[in-house]
C-alpha cells in the first residue's frame, strides 16, 4: 500500500517544504516505501511556531462550551477515519492492526475525558458562566427546597458567581465602609422558578426566607436584577402527570411573556 505524498500542515493549510526537500516513509515490517512526505526545515519549523502562539491566542479567549464544541469535533473527526489512521501506523511504524487500537483509544479517551476535565476547573468555569450571563437579557435558576435552602450546586453557583466586583461594586462613603452598586447584570431579567414538597399555607409561613434572600437580597438588591418569582407546592415524585404539566406551562408562559 502507498499512501503517496503528503505535505506538511502548517497554519490550516498544506504546504510543501521551503526547500522543496522531500523524505521516504519505509514500512519496517518488509522494508516497502509506503509514503513520501515533505520533510520540514528551520523555517518551516519557524511558521509553525508562529501559527502555534497565534492559535494559543485564539484558543485561550474561547469559551468552555467552544472548546468542548471543537474537541467534539476532533474526537469524531478521529473516529470517522479510524480505519485510515490504523493502517498509516500499521505501515508506518510495523503495528498489527489489533495493536494500533491502543493509540486510537487512548486519544479518543483524552478528547472525551478533557472536556469534563475543564468543566470541574473552577476558576474557568466561572468565568465561562459569566461570559454567558454578560450576553443573556433573562437568566433563569430553577431549584427544589433542600433542607430550607436552595439545593447545594445552586447555591453554590449564586456564592462562586455573584461576586464583586463583577456582579456589584462597593461605592466608599467613610474609610473602608460603603455600599453595594450594581454592575454588570443591573436591568438584566432573573426569573426564580422553586419548588416545595409541602402544601402553600407551610411554605409561605416557614420557608419564605429561601426566595426572599436570593430575590431582593442578591439578585434585585446587590446586582440590580429584575426578578420573576414562580413557586410550586406539593411537587412529590409520584405526583400526577396533569399536575406536574399544569407546573410546567406556568414556567413556559412566564417565559414567553418576558
Amino acid at each position: 500500500m502507498n499512501f503517496g505524498y503528503k505535505k506538511l500542515y502548517i497554519d490550516g493549510g498544506l504546504h510543501d517544504a521551503e526547500d522543496g526537500s522531500r523524505q521516504k516513509v519505509i514500512c519496517p515490517a518488509n522494508g516497502d516505501e509506503v509514503a513520501e512526505i515533505a520533510e520540514a526545515g528551520i523555517k518551516d519549523t519557524l511558521k509553525a511556531l508562529k501559527s502555534a502562539q497565534q492559535g494559543f491566542k485564539y484558543w485561550s479567549k474561547l469559551s468552555l462550551k467552544e472548546r468542548t464544541s471543537w474537541m467534539k469535533k476532533l474526537r469524531k473527526a478521529i473516529l470517522e477515519k479510524e480505519r485510515e489512521l490504523r493502517l498509516a501506523m500499521i505501515y508506518e511504524m510495523g503495528k498489527t492492526y489489533e495493536g494500533s487500537y491502543e493509540d486510537i483509544e487512548a486519544l479518543s479517551n483524552a478528547l472525551d475525558w478533557y472536556p469534563n476535565a475543564m468543566k470541574n476547573y473552577r476558576d474557568e468555569q466561572i468565568l465561562d458562566y459569566r461570559k454567558r450571563l454578560e450576553q443573556a437579557d433573562i437568566m433563569m435558576v430553577m431549584s427544589p427546597c433542600h433542607n430550607y435552602i436552595m439545593n447545594s450546586a445552586t447555591e453554590n453557583f449564586i456564592a462562586n458567581v455573584f461576586t464583586p466586583p463583577w456582579a456589584f461594586k462597593y461605592k466608599k462613603v467613610f474609610r473602608n465602609y460603603g455600599f453595594p452598586v450594581p454592575n454588570m447584570l443591573k436591568g438584566k431579567t432573573a426569573i426564580i422558578s422553586m419548588t416545595y414538597g409541602g402544601p402553600s399555607f407551610f411554605v409561605s409561613a416557614i420557608i419564605q426566607q429561601i426566595p426572599r434572600r436570593i430575590k431582593k437580597m442578591v439578585f434585585s438588591g446587590l446586582c440590580g436584577m429584575k426578578v420573576e418569582y414562580l413557586r410550586f407546592y406539593e411537587v412529590l415524585p409520584d405526583m400526577p402527570k396533569e399536575i406536574f404539566e399544569n407546573h410546567m406551562e406556568k414556567v413556559r408562559k412566564t417565559v414567553q411573556q418576558l
